[in-house]
């Protein structure tokens, strides 16, 4: 199979990035910064640096994808409070093409990981 990850150079991205190799499948890396992928020295797996805002112009990558695991995003919900534009540009945009490229290539599986930093505020949880 042939799978993209976007957000491949974080935590959850990278040791999916591996898991897949392990399994023999097809990997298309996505990150802006892909300092940690290029330790992997596998056939199977084409990196591509860009920010995913720049993303459409990288489309003949999606040709034949069986599946997308999407984990790029602002993840500081602090930056995220103070920047909205930026938020919207780095985190909602982007998945909006991501999707319109799935239904251009017929890739009817995305996965989308949304993980929420939580404070705590006088017994609660915001």
């Amino acid at each position: 199979m042939k799978f993209i990850v976007t957000g491949a150079n974080g935590f959850l991205g990278i040791n999916l990035v591996r898991y897949l190799l392990s399994l023999n499948h097809t990997v298309i890396a996505i990150d802006k910064n892909i300092k940690n992928l290029l330790s992997i020295k596998v056939s199977k797996l084409k990196i591509i640096e860009t920010d995913l805002a720049t993303i459409k112009k990288y489309s003949k990558n999606f040709k034949n994808v069986d599946c997308i695991y999407h984990f790029a995003a602002l993840a500081d919900l602090d930056a995220c409070y103070k920047n909205p534009v930026e938020t919207v540009t780095q985190n909602i945009l982007p998945t909006i093409k991501l999707l319109e490229l799935c239904k251009l290539f017929k890739i009817k599986k995305f996965f989308f990981f949304q993980h929420y930093i939580y404070k705590w505020f006088g017994g609660r949880f915001l």
